[in-house]
């Protein structure tokens, strides 16, 4: 079985000391995901290139987000402290993350919800309208979404869902094939998206390090949170709900632990239950 490995040796991150002027050691990271990582019980491992006089780290079996190459990342910014590194590398970290609207045709939900995602503190970088059993004229349809993403710089689109008696995981196995994004979070029009939404599952992800593959919804599909990648892989629901069966692919693995509640990582949802 291959394991993934986050060598540390060539980061810009890494913290060093030198001994003697001969050898030199790893002491930890700027942004001290050593140290977490060890907290949650991953395994760091400790290296010795004795031809260079250098003793570094490695982490098993966890990919660290902030790993950035000294040549071909930090030769980019030549004149840039660290802490300004650590802020550029911070805000590439950013989840990418899609949006699908499920909407019935009515138009005021179809506003309340877009007027919630223009607040969002992490906007969506893609929002996908699927209309079901809908008449509504499509450019009634983007002429209200462009009033509220135009000016905002996202990318929206409609379509308009054939399938009479086709059920939202149907819908959401047609709409995420059409989302390039990370990861894509699911909603039915009407449904008011707290502001932190996106910005609770940053913190969680890249300042807690913690992981998932799939955050469960609080009713229905609202607040479904799926990696994208993921999902392809298993092949979408066909005929099942989604997050049944990523959590017996889960079980399989030995990973069930990465299937949660959206409300552990974003507690603002439990208003909106």
């Amino acid at each position: 079985m291959t394991k993934v490995e986050t060598v540390c040796a060539g980061c810009c991150f890494k913290k060093v000391e030198e001994d003697n002027g001969v050898w030199a050691h790893q002491t930890g990271c700027q942004f001290k995901v050593l140290e977490r990582m060890r907290d949650q019980g991953a395994e760091i491992l400790e290296h010795v290139d004795e031809e260079n006089c250098f003793v570094y780290n490695s982490i098993v079996d966890r990919v660290c987000v902030y790993y950035r190459p000294i040549l071909g990342w930090m030769d980019r910014f030549p004149d840039i402290s660290d802490a300004d590194l650590m802020s550029i590398a911070r805000q590439e970290v950013k989840p990418r993350m899609g949006m699908i609207i499920i909407s019935d045709g009515d138009m005021e939900k179809l506003r309340d919800t877009a007027s919630s995602i223009i607040e969002m503190k992490i906007k969506p970088h893609k929002v996908c309208v699927q209309f079901k059993n809908s008449d509504i004229r499509p450019t009634s349809a983007l002429g209200i979404l462009s009033s509220y993403f135009d000016s905002n710089n996202i990318e929206y689109r409609i379509d308009y869902i054939m399938e009479q008696d086709a059920i939202n995981t149907r819908i959401i196995d047609i709409a995420f094939k059409k989302i390039p994004q990370s990861y894509f979070c699911t909603f039915e029009a009407g449904f008011k998206i707290p502001v932190d939404f996106i910005d609770a599952i940053d913190r969680a992800l890249n300042d807690d390090l913690e992981r998932f593959l799939m955050l469960l919804p609080v009713d229905g599909i609202n607040g479904l949170v799926a990696q994208t990648r993921v999902v392809k892989q298993i092949g979408g629901s066909n005929e099942d709900f989604l997050g049944s069966k990523l959590q017996r692919v889960a079980e399989k693995q030995k990973c069930q632990f990465l299937i949660k509640p959206v409300t552990t990582l974003v507690p603002s949802m439990n208003s909106q239950s």
